[in-house]
Formats: structure tokens, sequence, C-alpha cells
């Protein structure tokens, strides 16, 4: 996560925008603009975003719809092709990119663990039918959103459209949900990765002196205590691999790779 505001491409404006508006309509563009930099983190001007905005308005409201490159094909039963996909597949869950290809994605192994409990959460809770099912489910759906999105920004798929897989997934969609969430101050993004790195290393230490093994794959200093490097062993650091789209395993070679 970063500590700082990142600028968006014209693309996720335009998406965010079209999936806000989808669910509030009537948003004006300074609540717009707020709701956009807060739920993203994002530095965008109120002129940028009222150029955008201009140029994606359909004429006509009634048959027009915002232009997007390529098409984002979820399938039907998008539960299900998670599910086969996380059994036959090395990789802890696939997103869906609009271009020549998907996406595998390997975190690293605590945090596979936590999006394995968070999704047999989700599937046992089943989609939700009411606000109060909604609001249940998001804190769970939230920690899922948080590493698909990580790497959705690795392979450079948006946001909206891994909120939208997810909704096809689980029935809810996070970003009405994110929108009313303020984005965290870099001082809290700081206290988390401290925390993170506190507990990380409390268990690399236990590994190390359980198992010999161990030694092989994590690095020591002279005091034999963990080296802790955040590019690898941070909490959103993810292997991303192409995936192909029609069989939906032959990997494609990597996006990024853990080093």
């Amino acid at each position: 996560m970063a500590s700082h505001s990142t600028i968006p491409s014209d693309h996720d404006v335009v998406q965010a925008v079209a999936a806000l508006r989808k669910d509030w309509p009537e948003l004006g563009r300074a609540k717009l603009l707020t709701q956009l930099k807060q739920a993203h983190n994002w530095s965008l001007s109120e002129a940028r975003l009222k150029k955008l905005v201009s140029a994606a308005a359909p004429q006509d409201t009634r048959t027009s719809t915002i232009p997007i490159p390529g098409t984002l094909r979820i399938p039907r039963d998008a539960l299900a092709a998670q599910q086969r996909y996380r059994d036959k597949s090395m990789r802890c869950f696939k997103i869906y990119g609009r271009g020549e290809y998907d996406y595998g994605v390997t975190p690293n192994a605590d945090r596979s663990i936590l999006i394995n409990v968070m999704h047999d959460r989700l599937v046992k809770a089943g989609r939700p039918e009411t606000e109060v099912q909604k609001r249940r489910m998001f804190p769970t759906l939230r920690v899922i959103y948080e590493y698909y999105a990580a790497a959705a920004e690795i392979a450079g798929v948006s946001k909206d459209d891994v909120a939208q897989q997810l909704e096809a997934e689980y029935g809810l969609n996070p970003m009405p949900y994110l929108m009313q969430i303020p984005a965290p101050t870099p001082e809290q993004v700081a206290e988390r990765k401290a925390k993170f790195k506190k507990q990380s290393l409390a268990m690399m230490r236990i590994m190390l002196v359980a198992s010999e093994e161990a030694r092989n794959h994590i690095p020591v200093d002279d005091n034999d205590d963990p080296i802790w490097d955040e590019e690898r062993n941070g909490e959103f650091c993810l292997m991303v691999v192409k995936i192909d789209k029609g069989d939906g395993l032959t990997e494609h070679g990597l996006v990024n790779e853990l080093n």
C-alpha cells in the first residue's frame, strides 16, 4: 500500500465515475471528486474530472454508454469458475483482464491462508439479499478486495473491474461501501506496515526454530535473526502471471515476480 496519492489514468477515472453514478446518479461533481479521492487515494483535480466526465457523457442517456477499451468477460457462474481455478492451479486466485490475458495471483503463504479463510466465510454465508447482509459481508469481502486490487495494479486492470468481478463471484460490489471509508493517512499506512512486519518476524523466528528447512528460505543476520525485506515480505507482495483466456489455466509468463 502506498503512503502517497497516486495519479489515476483517464480510463480508471471514467470507470470509477460510471460505477458511482450507477449507484448514486444524483451525485454532484464536488461530492463525486471527494468520493473518488478518498476511496482510491488519488491525486485528481476538479478541472481534470470535469474534462473527463464531460468527454465521457453520453448524448442520449437512454441508449448510450461510456466507452471503455476491451470487454470484461466474467463467467456466468463466476464463483464456480474461481473455485475451479483455485482447485486446479498452484495460484491463490485469478482476476480477469480486458486484454489478451487474465491473471493468476500468488501472495506470500500466510496471506494465501488469510484469503482462503475469507473466501470460505463468504461462500458459507452465501450471496447477500438485504442491505443488512451486505454490510455484514463487507468487512470480509474487503480483505479479498485489497489483494485483488493490489494484483490489479500490477496487471494493469482497473479497481472497478475487480470490484465487478467480486460482485459476480460473491454478490456484492465493494465500491459503494469503500467510498464511505476515508483513505488511510500516511501514519495509518505506516502503522499497518509496522504491525504486519512485527507479526511476520515473530512467525519467521518460530519457523527457524521449528525447521531446519526454513533456513533455506528465510535469510538471517549474524545473530540468526530473520532479515526483513519489504519488497519480498511485505503484506501486498504478489506474484502475478498471465493466464490463457481459453482454458483458463495455461500460463504465459510473469507480469512480475517476488524477488
